[in-house]
C-alpha cells in the first residue's frame, strides 16, 4: 500500500528498543541538567552530531511547540548533550539523544537518559521506547533496554 502511494523504506534501518521503567533503578542524573522549553539546543546538538541530516532537523524548530520534555547537559553555558521524551499513553518515546563529538566518552548521554527516565516516572510513565543507532545501542543495553525488533521508516521516494 505504501509503495503504491509513492513511499519507499529509508536506507537506514534502526533497532526498536524498550524499557519497563519499574525494572530499572530510579537513579536521578549525577549532574545538573536543564529542562528546555524550546528545541533550539536539541536541534543544534543533533546537527553537530548528525551533520548529514542537515535541514531535516529544522522541523523541530517550527511552531507549534511540540509537547516534549527536553533535557540538556551544558558546561560553561555550552550545550553538550541532550534528549527529549514524548509521552503517549503510559509510554515515553525517547528521541534525539546526542552528544557533540568533542564531549563524547564522558557519560553525558547516560546522564541525560537517567534524567529522562526519572522525569518520565514522575509523570506516571510505565515504559520508555526508542530507536537505537548502532553507536548508541550499547548504552541503551547498559541502561536496561531490550530489543523489540527492527524499526522501518518509510518516506516519499525522492524526498
Amino acid at each position: 500500500m505504501l509503495a503504491d502511494a509513492g513511499f519507499r523504506p529509508d536506507a537506514v534501518q534502526l533497532d526498536a528498543m524498550g524499557l519497563t521503567l519499574g525494572d530499572a533503578p530510579d537513579a536521578p542524573p549525577g549532574l545538573a541538567l536543564e529542562s528546555s522549553e524550546t528545541q533550539d539546543d536539541l536541534v543544534a546538538i543533533n546537527k553537530r552530531t548528525w551533520s548529514a541530516l542537515g535541514g531535516q532537523l529544522d522541523v523541530w524548530l517550527r511552531p507549534p511547540r511540540l509537547p516534549v520534555h527536553t533535557l540538556v547537559a551544558k558546561e560553561a553555558g555550552a550545550p553538550l548533550a541532550c534528549g527529549t521524551a514524548l509521552d503517549v499513553g503510559d509510554t515515553a518515546g525517547i528521541y534525539m539523544v546526542a552528544t557533540v563529538p568533542e564531549a563524547r566518552g564522558r557519560g553525558l548521554a547516560a546522564q541525560v537518559m537517567r534524567g529522562l527516565h526519572h522525569q518520565a516516572r514522575a509523570r506516571g510513565m510505565a515504559a520508555a521506547v526508542l530507536q537505537a543507532t548502532p553507536e548508541a545501542r550499547p548504552l541503551y543495553q547498559r541502561l536496561g533496554y531490550r530489543d523489540l525488533g527492527a524499526w522501518e521508516t518509510w518516506g516519499r521516494a525522492g524526498a
